[in-house]
This record gives structure tokens, sequence and C-alpha cells, in this order.
């Protein structure tokens, strides 16, 4: 398995267009690989604690003194990387089979392992670096000097891919011949990594005024797909796995190149969890590891079955730092002064049974039509109780006002909005709400994004009260917020208590409606401060919308503490029984919270 950065197996080349680099044989390098001394042979710990602890499934490696960064798959073979040079081990008594004592080599090295050997990039004189199994140099390639950022290697193809700029282009190791892959008119291309045995680039885009992440096939030189919202990609072969975020959810999706792809639902971490959790791609499954107060935990997960047939728990060892999988066992690197190196055996912790964590992907173009189906049930019993439209899915984005908006498919989080929506309309009095808009409804809906990046919107269409809310936001203050401009026109429309509003703002005050705002901090703090915030001093119906919405959230008592802020929320207050026919109500309402005297009637 590969990380971001490496790569695996061959595929037909395209045909060569341009000789633009050189190829160097057989170079003098400063430092030769040394055969290992008989001592360092056998690094495995025999009986140590682990071993005995997870029943012989994990073994312990004693690494030659050295600060370790990284591993890397050769083959049956592992390799190791340190801050002094690289140590080749294999089979299960961690033979050391070869070293290359070299500074050369750092965590931010671009490079590639396969069976044939390492490749690695030198950017100081522009050179990849190619060593065989024996961690000897047998080659040495320069790129061109137009070569922008630095290129990725696919060792098993024998291929270099590099940008030039407004071209991406792939060079043969062997021959040093490059190939054009693909040439944009203007703009820069900058490679980023490489996947599916070399098939697959990703590469940071730009045309001056925009950037933009995706793959790109080496083969043919087309896009394949935008990868702004996909991270962690681990390939193997043809097979994937990834974080994908949709919308706010963030999904691990697997599968493979040809577009099979499930979700991998992995068990939420337990109460003992100190830690994240983490996966990684590995054979025909997933290890997903997790922090515990114990140890931590190693879960081996079938990708066919969807199970889990391998489960280990490595008492007070450290969250890894590294792991890497050779074909047959998991090989783990911690990052303590111990020098540990851990191979797992998933074969001698088996276990049987249990639940199928994987399942199907749904998207916005393949909903989850059932869940769907079940959020719009509970949707539908929250209108009756309390008198307002809740708008989903297709229906949610039929009203757009001249807005651009992205439909909600995840039930999960449709399901959590309904609940943050039902905490909000709790707050208010029995058929509050249905009087709000006397001649219709408030229509509350839901969407996964609006355009420009706003979380609320709220206009009016014929009649009815728009609310509409991106699940990006906090959905309960969205709601307040979205709400509160219903109550201000229902106000309007049957007090005057807002007729002379103007009047309680500072001496000399004009709102700016559409105008230049001018700073006036003096006007947002202390005993002077007479708005909630410089978007109240726009607008009055935001003003006083400002007002009722800071009036409703918990631990604001300062924001009313100046006497203007103070008459503005009594104003709001009082509008509001008298409009809504409360003033004989004994109740205190929870945008009345802050006022210095109780509004609720007292019999006489």
């Amino acid at each position: 398995m590969k990380r971001l950065w490496l790569i695996l197996p061959t595929v037909i080349l395209l045909a060569i267009l341009l000789l633009t680099g050189c190829r160097k044989e057989q170079p003098q390098m400063p430092t030769e690989p040394s055969a290992p001394e008989e001592e360092t042979k056998g690094l495995v710990v025999k009986d140590s604690a682990v071993e005995q602890q997870t029943g012989g499934a994990v073994s312990v490696y004693a690494l030659p003194k050295d600060t370790y960064f990284d591993l890397a798959g050769m083959g049956s073979h592992l390799l190791t990387l340190g801050h002094n040079g690289l140590t080749l081990l294999t089979g299960e008594k961690g033979e050391v089979l070869a070293t290359l004592p070299t500074t050369e080599i750092t965590p931010l090295t671009v490079m590639d392992t396969a069976v044939t050997g390492l490749a690695y990039y030198q950017p100081g004189t522009r050179q990849v670096v190619v060593l065989n199994p024996q961690l000897q140099v047998v080659t040495q390639v320069e790129m061109p000097e137009n070569i922008v950022g630095n290129p990725v290697i696919s060792l098993v193809r024998n291929e270099v891919f590099y940008s030039a700029g407004n071209e991406l282009r792939g060079l043969n190791l062997n021959t040093g011949i490059s190939r054009l892959i693909r040439q944009q008119t203007a703009g820069t291309q900058i490679l980023l990594g490489v996947y599916f045995d070399g098939k697959v680039l990703l590469c940071q885009m730009s045309n001056g005024t925009e950037t933009v992440m995706a793959y790109i096939s080496t083969e043919t030189g087309q896009t394949l797909g935008n990868a702004q919202r996909v991270s962690n990609l681990q390939t193997y072969g043809d097979n994937f796995y990834a974080n994908w975020m949709d919308g706010t959810v963030r999904q691990s999706v697997f599968g493979t190149r040809q577009g099979m792809y499930h979700c991998f639902l992995a068990p939420r971490p337990g109460e003992d969890v100190t830690g994240g959790r983490q996966s990684m791609l590995a054979m025909n499954g997933i290890v997903d590891y997790v922090k515990t107060a114990g140890g931590v935990e190693f879960s081996f997960y079938d990708l066919d079955t969807g199970r889990c047939t391998s489960r280990v728990m490595v008492p007070n060892m450290m969250m890894p730092s590294q792991l890497c999988c050779d074909g047959s066992r998991i090989w783990i690197l911690t990052a303590d002064e111990q020098n540990a190196l851990y191979s797992w055996d998933i074969t001698k912790s088996s276990v049987e049974g249990g639940e199928d964590y994987t399942g199907p992907l749904y998207t916005l173009e393949n909903p989850d039509t059932e869940g769907l189906a079940q959020c719009r049930d509970k949707a539908d019993a929250y209108e009756v109780k309390h008198g307002v439209k809740i708008l989903l899915w297709d229906d949610a984005v039929k009203h757009t006002d001249g807005h651009t908006f992205v439909k909600e498919h995840n039930p999960q989080v449709i399901d959590e909005m309904l609940e943050q929506i039902v905490s909000v309309l709790e707050k208010f009095p029995e058929k509050f709400l249905l009087k709000t808009v006397e001649a219709g409804w408030i229509r509350i809906a839901l969407v996964q994004s609006i355009d420009d990046g706003q979380n609320m919107i709220q206009f009016w269409k014929e009649g009815d009260c728009y609310v509409v809310i991106s699940s990006h936001d906090d959905v309960a203050k969205s709601l307040i917020r979205g709400i509160a401009y219903g109550i201000d026109s229902h106000v309007l429309g049957n007090s005057r208590d807002f007729d002379t509003w103007d009047q309680m703002n500072p001496k000399g005050f004009a709102y700016a409606y559409d105008g230049e705002l001018k700073e006036r901090p003096a006007y947002l703090e202390g005993k002077t401060r007479a708005f909630a915030d410089t978007v109240s001093m726009r607008y009055p119906l935001e003003d006083r919308c400002s007002i009722f919405y800071n009036a409703m959230l918990p631990d604001n008592q300062e924001m009313f503490t100046s006497p203007i802020m103070k008459e503005k929320l009594l104003r709001v207050c009082t509008g509001i029984r008298e409009s809504y026919n409360l003033e004989k109500s004994t109740d205190i309402y929870p945008w009345e919270q802050y006022l210095s005297a109780s509004l609720a009637y007292v019999k006489q």
C-alpha cells in the first residue's frame, strides 16, 4: 500500500512526444550502502511482553539507533526511513538485508518504492536517484530546468511525472525521454500526488483567477474528477480508500477506479477512547486503529464481507506515527524513544461473525429514498404540532428567490437539523407562529448549501415567509434569526410600537441603508452601546431583528445593560405582546429574559 505520494504497478505508455531530460548511468554517490554486520541480524525481540500479551499476533523489532519517520514496502521486504539513513528488513526474523547511511532523504522527500527498489528526488540538483533492492545506486536522471514544483514518481511504471508550467509531462527513467500528457493555454499546474499504479495524477491548476484541485489521467490527460472534497486518498492497484466531504458529513469511501463505491462505517469510539480514530487501506481490507486508555486497538475489516476479521489490543502503546503493509502483515512504527517496530500478523488474532460495517454510498444523485421518507414523516408531525411548513429534498429548492441551493440528501443530517428546528419551535407559545403570517405560512427549507456561502436567507413569496437554512451553520440560531423577520412584519402591521423606533437611536445617527457604513465603535460597547452589531446599523429591520435574536440566546445579559439597548429590547417585547394579544399573558417568554422588569400580567 502507498501513501499520497507513493505509487504501484504498470500500464501501456502513450506515444513518446519530446526528449527533454538526460540520463546518467551509475553515478558516484557520497555514501555507498554497507553490508549489515552479523550482530545486527535478527532484530525481532524474542518472547517480548507485547508478543505474550497479544498471543503471538504482534512481534516487536529493536531497530538500530536512529529517529525514524517512515516505513515503505519493497515487495515482501520493509524499508525503514530514519534521519541517519535507510534500513531494509525482511522476513519474520526482521533480518537486515542492507543499509544506506544518508541524510538526503527526509520526511519531505518525494520518493517511491516497489519490488524493484527505491527512487527519490533531489530538488537541489533536479535529479531522480534510483536504487536497486540492495540499496545500490543504479541510475540517476536529471529533470529539465523548467520544472515547476516537485515531480511525482512511479517506479513500477518507470516514469517521473512533472509540470513544466502549462504542461504536464511524463519522463521515462530508462530512456530519459519525456511525453506530453496535458497542455493548457494559460496558468500553471502543480503536481501533488500519483495514484492507481501511475494512472492518475493529483494536480493543482490555476488560471490566474481560480485555483482548483483535480485528478488527471496519465494516459489521456483528461480531467477525471474534482478533488476539492477528497482527502487522505490511498490506492492499492485499482482499489482506493479516501475521506470524502459530502456537505457537512465526512464519509469514508472505498471501491475501485471503475466506479464501485461503498461506505466504510467503522464503529464510533467508545468511552475508553483517548485519541482519534485513524484508518489505512491494506491488502483486501482496512486497518482501523484507535488510542484508548489501555493502549492502541487495531482492527482489520475485510471489505469483501464488511466484517471485522482480526482485532488486537497492544497495551501501553503510543498512537502510531506510520503504518505500512507488505502484503501479508501490518508494520507499525511509533514515535517513542524505544525505536520499536511492530509487526502484526492478522491471521493470529482472527475473530468471527459480527456486524457488516460497509454500506451503500448515497449521494445527491443517488439518495437514500427510504431515509428521506422517514425524515418526511417526522417533519409532518412537527408541522402539525407547531403550525409551520418544513420543506425537505426537492421541495426545499422549488422557490429560490434568485438564489442557488444545493439539496441536502443525507437523512442523518436532516434528522439532526429537525431536532434543532423543534428545539426552537418549542420556545414559542401555541399558535404563535400561525399568527405570525396570517395569510400564509412560515416555510422552513432545509438545504445543504446556499450560494455565496450564506448560512440563512429569508424572503417573502406569495404571502409566505421563507426561511432557508444551510446544514453548514448552527441551525437553531439561523431559524431564530429567520423567524425574527416574520415577527417584525407582524408587529409592524398590528402595533404602533415600532413607529418611533428611530427616536431611540443616538442623536445624529442615521441608518446607512445601502450606503457606506462609517465605523462607530462607541455604539457597540459599554454604556453607549446602541446596536447589537454593525449590520444592525444599516436598517431598522436588521436592528430590531438583531435585538430579538440576541435576546433569545443564553448568556447575553451584558448586551442589554446600556440604556438604549434596554429601551430597544423593551420596545420589541411590548410590540410583540400587543400584536399577538399577549398583554394579559402571565407567562415570561424567552425573548423577555433580559428585561429589567417583567411584562407578565399580574391579576389585580
